[in-house]
């Protein structure tokens, strides 16, 4: 029934010229037993709630600190967390919304690895530039990632607004041939290709990052014990200071609005309606700010920028790694 190919069967079986898509459904509800089908069904629940849930959680927190603190520079704590909370309930309602989009799919392996492909290419480039190129910077990276965004959602966009037809009725289809000829896959490479092309072409164009800020960054001084100064700092440093009472009132009237806001959930009693917000929201009661001392500033920066490994844990990633590429190849041999 799965591998007709009468598209007259395929037709009468499952409503369409191929029964592809019903392959690991029937396997799942037909063929495999009852135990094992509830893990099946567990497995691929468990996969799904935790691909949406870090997907989810890493949308929420790059709106929150790279685009909602710049626009709130002092935005507290409570106000990010809520933030993030509203972040993540716009992306399910958002998914919500793209569902009729997704119930067009003819199949929806080809469509996943689609838009992969059209939105992976320039986070890869960028990437590997950043690490195996010390002349990257920070323009170069910015726009290359957002000319490879546009070039890959005119390519999304032009493609899926033509309809997708089954195996066995591509004759109908009336795609141009730079969509119906360039496979996805082979877009990808194209993409990247323009990433890497751009991104090298602004960095060179614009000043580039200065050594002292680039130790252990990238793999050729990844075993660098200079002293790296980040730029963060310096940043922080050359950020101009209030230098009259006009300046130290603008800043206070910009800030109001934290104070109440911390002012309405920063009471010791808290009435039932603020107790709720705060449930809701996951907010705890934050405790008084604990400034750490020098010493234990540096010991962090140590223990999060040092690259020491234990000879014990080395061993034991290595065999590990030589285990699972060993029993991958093996599967992908033996059943491809």
């Amino acid at each position: 029934r799965i591998a007709c190919v009468d598209p007259a069967v395929c037709q009468a079986v499952c409503k369409q010229n191929s029964c592809a898509d019903i392959a690991f459904p029937t396997l799942m509800l037909e063929l495999m037993p009852v135990g094992v089908r509830g893990l099946m069904l567990s497995v691929m629940m468990s996969a799904l709630i935790s691909s949406l849930t870090s997907i989810f959680n890493s949308s929420s927190t790059i709106f929150t600190i790279d685009i909602w603190r710049r626009v709130r520079k002092n935005a507290t704590e409570v106000e990010l967390m809520i933030v993030g909370r509203m972040c993540v309930l716009a992306l399910v309602a958002v998914g919500i919304v793209w569902i009729p989009v997704l119930q067009s799919v003819t199949n929806l392996v080809n469509y996943t690895q689609g838009v992969t492909s059209f939105l992976a290419p320039p986070i890869c480039a960028v990437y590997v530039l950043a690490i195996f190129w010390k002349r990257t910077n920070e323009k170069g990276a910015f726009w290359g990632l957002m000319i490879g965004l546009c070039v890959g959602l005119i390519r999304f966009g032009w493609e899926y607004s033509y309809k997708n037809y089954p195996c066995g009725e591509q004759y109908k289809d009336q795609k141009p041939d730079i969509i119906s000829k360039i496979h996805y896959l082979h877009f990808g490479i194209l993409l990247f290709v323009i990433v890497v092309a751009a991104t090298v072409a602004i960095s060179l164009l614009t000043a580039p990052i200065d050594d002292v800020h680039l130790e252990r960054l990238t793999y050729w001084d990844r075993f660098s014990t200079k002293q790296r100064i980040d730029i963060s700092e310096v940043e922080e440093e050359e950020k101009p200071v209030a230098k009259s009472v006009e300046d130290c009132e603008a800043y206070q009237d910009r800030g109001i609005y934290y104070i109440r806001f911390s002012m309405f959930l920063g009471s010791d009693t808290l009435s039932w309606y603020k107790t709720a917000f705060q449930w809701i929201c996951g907010i705890e009661k934050m405790s008084k700010e604990h400034h750490m001392t020098d010493a234990e500033m540096r010991a962090i920066e140590e223990k999060h920028t040092s690259i020491y490994e234990s000879m014990t844990g080395r061993w034991v990633l290595n065999i590990n790694a030589i285990l699972l590429v060993t029993v991958a190849s093996f599967v992908i041999g033996f059943f491809a």
